[in-house]
């Protein structure tokens, strides 16, 4: 049996870092009869002061995921725990690297494997999106112009989890190995929607995503505060503390009456959650994937987001709207939109929002494309 060494800066049991923890949890459990797998990762969630109580910090743990048991090492403190990251490389026939900024989960890794040669596979996260880039952009573009000169990467395979992200790779890494297009793996869809009843002229929203710039939180809050009937509550650790303070919480003390933060919520809790809505809003400025706008569709909710992600169309699809983020009063018209909508209108965007989730999740034959992404 194949063996294949996973590296993600966070992984099980932490959740705060959003999406890309589900989908390798997804991809782990679906491919496990498969390969003998393992996971380099750190000792800390997303934001957070201490390390997970249950693990023995710089070690291999044996963790039961999901009912099943995996090899973990989850690394703390500076030290590079060269010796463990060696002798893991060695032990493997393949590495999975997510993410590409990390000294310790992508470069260092990277480093050892230049002298161990194993089978070495990349996926960015939608890190290299046009969007992310544009986030401390001198800083990425320097680190990444040197990894690129370096040739580390020459002989990597890359995976993309869209068309798109394909695109963005080859832009910045055009001399590659080879790029793989496989979609992420997300939670299975409900096998069946409940509709709420939803009254015209009322709209009870739901923010679920991390709480960055890069997200426009403050747009969509600016947009809700201007208007009558429109009510979100706001669920997702904050990441950029600066920005969280400087252009959400004001707007969001303005308005106690129709906006509330509800906190971190807790990867399970999701799909019931975000039911209990009428929509989901999400002003991203890029998303790889967008595992809130599909755990929105998964339960039949209608999403309203950017165009910059891989959800477009939507209006189109009868499943949500894509708004324009350069203005509010554009975002406030997307919003009325749906605030006027009938039970009528709003049931159809619900079965249609939920037959998108179906679409994308049966569509495709995920254990035998991860299979042969981690075997050719």
């Amino acid at each position: 049996m194949n063996k294949l060494l996973v590296f993600a800066e966070y992984y099980y049991p932490g959740y705060k870092a959003g999406g890309p923890i589900q989908s390798l949890l997804n991809i782990t459990e679906c491919i496990r009869e498969d390969f003998t797998i393992s996971v380099y990762t750190s000792s800390y969630d997303l934001t957070a002061a201490a390390p997970y109580d249950q693990v023995t910090p710089n070690e291999w743990n044996n963790i039961v995921v999901r009912g099943n048991e995996y090899s973990i090492f989850y690394k703390a403190g500076r030290g590079l725990q060269i010796r463990s990251l060696i002798r893991a490389v060695r032990k493997t026939d393949v590495i999975y690297l997510n993410g590409i900024f990390s000294s310790s989960f992508f470069l260092l890794p990277v480093l050892v494997n230049f002298f161990l040669k194993k089978k070495m596979i990349i996926s960015p996260r939608g890190m290299l999106q046009a969007g992310a880039l544009n986030v401390k952009s001198k800083k990425k573009r320097i680190y990444l112009f040197l990894l690129k000169k370096s040739g580390l990467l020459n002989n990597a395979k890359w995976h993309a989890t869209d068309p798109v992200e394909k695109e963005d790779i080859a832009s910045v890494f055009a001399k590659n190995n080879g790029i793989v297009v496989l979609p992420n793996l997300p939670r299975k869809p409900l096998p069946v929607i409940a509709t709420p009843q939803k009254e015209a002229g009322k709209l009870n929203l739901v923010y679920l995503s991390l709480i960055t710039a890069k997200k426009n939180l403050d747009l969509l809050l600016a947009a809700v505060a201007e208007m009558d009937n429109v009510y979100l509550n706001v669920y997702g650790p904050v990441k950029d503390v600066k920005y969280w303070e400087k252009k959400c919480l004001p707007i969001i003390s303005r308005h106690p009456d129709k906006i509330t933060y509800k906190g971190d919520l807790q990867p399970e809790m999701v799909q019931q959650t975000i039911a209990a809505y009428d929509a989901l809003a999400l002003l991203s400025s890029g998303e790889n994937f967008g595992h809130a706008l599909y755990e929105c569709l998964s339960v039949g909710r209608p999403v309203i987001t950017s165009p910059f992600t891989p959800w477009t169309d939507l209006e189109i699809k009868k499943a949500g709207f894509n708004t324009e983020i350069n203005n509010v009063s554009t975002v406030i018209a997307t919003l009325e939109r749906m605030r006027l909508m009938d039970q009528t209108t709003y049931k159809l965007f619900c079965i249609q929002a939920h037959h998108e989730a179906c679409e994308y999740y049966f569509g495709t034959d995920f254990k035998a494309g991860y299979k042969k992404l981690f075997t050719s």
